[in-house]
């Protein structure tokens, strides 16, 4: 069975989500890297002292509103696709299903249940 347009959009914007998480990683690895190194070099962030948080900050909280945002837009996708009698479409790693609440992909992630986030 195709997907419509709703399915495909909460499967894409998942996926971004999913981007956005690993970003979010990477960027928090980058300032304990940066941190350490500053530490142990006895320098300052001098972006932080002028601007109050350094630019890893900036970023770093803007990923957040960008997840959280993706999020919500996913949450809203899985209500109006219930609200339709529609399934949710699940991402087993990359390969695309159709399942209801009870399907189970092969890495654990539906896009029917909760986030454990």
């Amino acid at each position: 069975m195709p997907m419509n347009d709703l399915q495909r959009a909460v499967l894409e914007t998942t996926a971004t989500r999913d981007q956005a998480e690993a970003l979010l990683e990477g960027l928090l690895r980058a300032k304990s890297e940066c941190d350490a190194v500053r530490q142990r070099e006895g320098r300052q962030d001098l972006m932080a002292q002028v601007r109050g948080a350094s630019s890893l900050d900036e970023a770093i909280d803007t990923t957040k509103r960008m997840i959280a945002a993706l999020e919500r837009a996913v949450q809203q996708g899985r209500e109006r696709l219930r609200a339709r009698g529609e399934e949710a479409p699940v991402d087993a790693g990359g390969v695309i299903l159709h399942g209801g609440a009870d399907a189970a992909p092969t890495n654990g992630r539906a896009l029917t249940s909760g986030r454990s986030r």
